[in-house]
């Protein structure tokens, strides 16, 4: 081989050793180094479609994908990636035609099932959600993401019997799934079923309180005054949050070296060492197979008044937690408070039994809870912010 074929070679390989790593910045770098010496070629065009794309730029990003599809129009992977933009310019009826297209070229592309039955659910179009989602699974019938939104399309349309079938389908296929404490719970409660699920069957049984001690008193402001310097997005799109801001779930990661963040790292990991020990009897597979390497995600959440986050989960993750750094003072009842229910999102609920708990967000506090539990602030009337940390737990 000659060298400037090795050379390419290397190069390629890079790229996309790099794209793996998801180390877009740097792979944007080296795809426009390398469009110097190849500007003709179609997979480094791509790529810096791609990575424009995965940092944030979307109108480049698109403004390529255009051209690369005006040139191979049944190209798949470049009418996937037009399809994502769409979904996020809220195109949704064109996110939808550009997935019909690929279905069409590629019927048996099952990650197009999971894309368009995501858009369908998200215009309410739940019936052909419903199709969509089965004809996906006779070609993957254990794939958790479609399982999922179909599911969810059943709950949708309130055809909870089966929907309650399916969660116990996907329960046999993969039972550390987290659909059947999502889902599978909840349906319980509108069921009136008592089914004991695997994994978990009560999240109450396994929410969780800590105190930090502040035995250095200027943690507290120090951590509060460095939150509040930190770049936050107001309202983030596809996030829970109303009248409030976050940081990116890097937290953590960017700021691994400022002594408060360290400080907060190591009082939760002491948190979860306990909390494994507290419960280490149950059969629950939630505890019995909790993950001995696991990641720690965080990001910061300033709400204003009348500031809440709706009900949501984490489905991809294993516990989650909230530390709270500053809580308004003299807010009237449960205001500012964290919800616990089994319903979560636009769920149907029968009026009979809609179960809930409710845990004070106390200064220092910090509470945990399985990932799949829907939760929700209860909004607050205050002329003060309150501030907490959230943090997800991830099986690695």
């Amino acid at each position: 081989m000659d060298k400037a074929k090795q050379t390419y070679l290397n190069l390629r390989a890079s790229v996309d050793q790099l794209m793996r790593e998801k180390d877009y910045d740097i792979a944007l770098k080296k795809i426009e180094k390398a469009l110097q010496n190849y500007p003709e070629d179609r997979s480094f065009i791509f790529q810096k479609a791609e990575a424009l794309f995965l940092t944030g730029d979307l109108k480049k990003s698109y403004d390529i994908t255009f051209n690369l599809l005006k040139e191979s129009p049944n190209d798949i992977k470049v009418l996937k990636l037009c399809a994502s933009q769409q979904y996020l310019f809220n195109n949704l009826e064109v996110n939808i035609k550009l997935y019909e297209r690929i279905l069409k070229i590629s019927p048996k592309d099952f990650n197009s099932y999971i894309g368009i039955t995501n858009t369908l659910i998200h215009l309410n179009k739940i019936e052909e959600a419903i199709y969509y989602s089965k004809k996906g699974l006779k070609i993957k019938n254990d794939s958790s993401e479609l399982y999922n939104n179909l599911i969810a399309s059943l709950i949708l349309k309130k055809e909870f019997l089966e929907a309650f079938e399916k969660v116990k389908a996907i329960e046999d296929i993969n039972p550390l799934s987290q659909i059947p404490p999502s889902y599978g719970v909840y349906l319980n409660e509108q069921l009136k079923e008592n089914y004991q699920f695997k994994y978990l069957t009560e999240p109450y049984d396994y929410i969780r309180e800590y105190n930090f001690n502040n035995e250095n008193n200027d943690f507290m402001k120090n951590f509060n005054d460095f939150i509040l310097d930190l770049p936050m997005e107001w309202e983030p799109k596809y996030k829970t949050t109303s009248n409030g801001s976050q940081t990116d779930s890097d937290l953590f990661h960017t700021y691994k070296d400022n002594s408060e963040v360290k400080t907060l790292i190591n009082f939760i990991i002491k948190c979860v060492e306990e909390y494994r020990e507290f419960y280490k009897k149950t059969e629950d597979l939630y505890i019995k197979k909790f993950p001995n390497q696991y990641s720690l995600s965080a990001w910061a959440v300033n709400l204003k008044s009348s500031g809440y986050q709706a009900s949501h989960n984490h489905s991809s993750s294993w516990i989650s937690g909230v530390f709270y750094l500053k809580v308004p003072k003299n807010l009237n009842e449960d205001e500012g408070n964290i919800k616990f229910s089994k319903h979560g999102y636009n769920f149907p609920k029968n009026s009979f039994v809609n179960s809930n708990k409710i845990i004070e967000a106390r200064e220092g506090g910090l509470v945990m809870f399985p990932s799949s539990l829907y939760h929700e602030t209860i909004p607050f009337k205050s002329d003060e912010d309150r501030i907490s940390i959230a943090f997800d737990i991830q099986s690695i």
